[in-house]
């Protein structure tokens, strides 16, 4: 016996058309009768339910949990578990056309040879449909042919294509993933531009006393079409500003992947409150298919209010206003300040987009902060000019700012002026940015200064960055974090207070106020120093959907020699995932800090 699914090809004949014919006679009156059968049907189901009213449930034994939920579905007498209002003639009917039910249930997972053992008991109104089920040997793949023709068997993407979906020989059959190949060529062609794409071949032969299926799918891709006219229909910026968007141009081949990310690097530029990027109909003339882009302009200014509070900080509040299109060449202003009890800043920025706008511009920046660490107080004027690129996960500024930071600790105040170029790496992946499972952040800061530049001070720092976030079981992640920095001071130089390092907080070593950790001076305030140390390790684990707990190790200090000690924590947290990204409260306790009380912390936001 061959079940076949797939194209036959008929030729036609006489003997065929009388064959049809006498089919068709007798397909006529088998249709008729089912017709009275359930005519008689519904007539004595509504006599019978009159009569009685009665429920039943369901109990399938011998199967696992993805195969039950098909069985489900296909079971027409589940369908009636929740029903108050059954006759017994219905729940009875229903019962018999179960065995078929479930085995038409079992087929599409490869199952070809199961039996069903059923039992229908009653117990007053109550019936009880039980249904054990012996799966048997299960149909497998034997013979997978998958060929392509045109120029899609040259191109990559559905070499790939096929490496990922085609079923090896010996796989356990399955009509899901048969049918996922079929889509999944066909709409990779029409992404890749192969409008005429289609299947020559496609067929699925099933031999259950074999155990066995082959498959043969010959499909032909036909031209590659490439793209023709671009259209672009908006009046925020210059036409030419926005084609520097555009990843393509008219004579490239199509990929519709390239017309998402163009519609999403439009939206992410706040030029445009709407964003559409559609092709027209191919042209098999010319094997060319247009490309048209209409975006309408968002509001020209925006305001911004932040409200927030943290351990470290104290409540804080935040205020903003952002020109988002000053001309039509793209360029942006805005000024921001923040408020909070150790840390008052207004920032101006000034933003300009290069030939690459997504992934290149210029940023000037003018800022005025005041600013509590630990025991000294720095305050600051910076002027500086940034050249960001973007390039793929990583991003890379160079800079160079003019600093002319005050510093006062132990009541005396020294100033100083510096021109620090630096450069700045930064690389960012996560699979999720409210809640990542997997994900990481690495940055890397060299910056310094030196007397010839006109600077007070000569130093070098480099600083590290990195966080890791691993998945560790159901609902579970493990969380780590590192920092290092070391700097470079010339012999009669002495660093301004924003350049030194200094550790404990929320985001450094748990169990300390924020930069309560560093050297200290004859009158034991802390002032900084020229390394930093710290790293993290911690366990979260999701008890409910929402909340969760987590326990944690925190060691680090900032020093002026390597061989100087570290402050250790340990703590506990709890957590709820809010819509905005994970709060966390913990409390944490030093280990080898004698007369330390334990310290409460509260932080809110992504971890990456």
């Amino acid at each position: 016996m061959c079940h076949n699914i797939g194209v036959k090809n008929f030729h036609h004949s006489s003997r065929f058309t009388g064959d049809y014919l006498r089919a068709s006679s007798t397909c006529a009156r088998r249709a008729f009768a089912h017709c009275m059968f359930c005519l008689v049907f519904v007539l004595c189901s509504g006599i019978f339910a009159v009569a009685s009213a009665a429920t039943v449930s369901v109990a399938l034994e011998g199967v696992d949990d993805e195969t039950r939920q098909n069985v489900l579905t296909y079971l027409e007498i589940n369908r009636l578990a929740d029903r108050e209002d059954l006759s017994e003639l219905v729940i009875r009917l229903q019962h018999r056309k179960a065995s078929g039910n479930i085995q038409s249930a079992l087929r599409p997972l490869g199952y070809y040879a199961a039996s069903v053992e059923t039992s229908l008991e009653q117990d007053g109104e109550r019936w009880l449909a039980t249904y054990k089920v012996t799966l048997g040997e299960r149909v497998r793949f034997r013979n997978v042919t998958i060929g392509l023709e045109g120029p899609a068997s040259e191109d990559p993407e559905f070499a790939a294509l096929v490496a990922a979906l085609a079923p090896a020989s010996g796989d356990a059959l399955r009509h899901d993933r048969y049918e996922a190949i079929k889509n999944s060529l066909l709409t990779r062609a029409l992404d890749r531009g192969y409008f005429e794409a289609q299947f020559l071949r496609r067929r699925l032969d099933i031999f259950p006393e074999s155990l066995a299926a082959d498959i043969e799918l010959v499909f032909a891709s036909g031209p590659r079409y490439r793209v023709g006219n671009i259209t672009v229909e908006q009046d925020a910026l210059h036409d030419w500003i926005v084609r520097r968007y555009l990843t393509f141009s008219s004579g490239d081949y199509f990929d519709a992947a390239k017309l998402l990310d163009l519609q999403y690097a439009l939206y992410d530029s706040d030029y445009f409150s709407f964003v559409e990027v559609s092709n027209g109909e191919p042209d098999k003339a010319s094997s060319e298919v247009t490309v048209r882009v209409v975006a309408s302009a968002a509001n020209r200014q925006r305001y911004r209010l932040a409200l927030g509070y943290g351990t470290d900080t104290e409540g804080r509040v935040g205020v903003g206003w952002e020109n988002r299109r000053i001309n039509r060449r793209g360029h942006k202003l805005r000024f921001d300040s923040r408020l909070s009890a150790i840390k008052q800043e207004v920032t101006g920025r000034y933003v300009w987009p290069l030939s690459a706008p997504t992934r290149e511009r210029i940023v000037l920046n003018l800022s005025t902060l005041q600013e509590d660490l630990a025991d000294t107080r720095s305050r600051r004027v910076e002027l500086g000019v940034t050249q960001s690129t973007a390039r793929r996960v990583w991003e890379r500024d160079f800079y160079v700012r003019l600093l002319r930071e005050a510093t006062r600790e132990s009541g005396v105040t020294s100033t100083e002026t510096l021109l620090l170029p630096g450069v700045l790496w930064i690389r960012s992946k996560t699979d999720d940015l409210v809640y990542p499972r997997r994900g990481s952040k690495l940055s890397a800061e060299v910056k310094g200064s030196h007397s010839a530049l006109g600077s007070d001070v000569d130093f070098v720092q480099l600083k590290l960055q990195g966080k890791l976030i691993f998945p560790a079981g159901k609902r579970a992640r493990l969380l780590s974090r590192a920092e290092i920095g070391a700097t470079s001071v010339g012999k009669n130089s002495s660093l301004p207070a924003s350049l030194r390092f200094f550790a404990g907080g929320d985001q450094s070593v748990r169990g300390f106020g924020l930069n309560t950790l560093g050297p200290v001076d004859e009158n034991g305030d802390v002032v900084g120093g020229r390394f930093l140390l710290s790293g993290s390790i911690e366990y979260e684990k999701l008890i409910t959907e929402r909340w969760g707990m987590a326990a944690f190790v925190d060691a680090g200090n900032a020093l002026n020699e390597l061989d100087e000690s570290l402050e250790i924590s340990a703590g506990l947290g709890l957590r709820w995932l809010s819509p905005i990204g994970m709060v966390r409260l913990d409390v944490a306790r030093p280990l080898n800090a004698s007369g330390e009380s334990p310290r409460l912390h509260l932080t809110v936001g992504a971890e990456l």
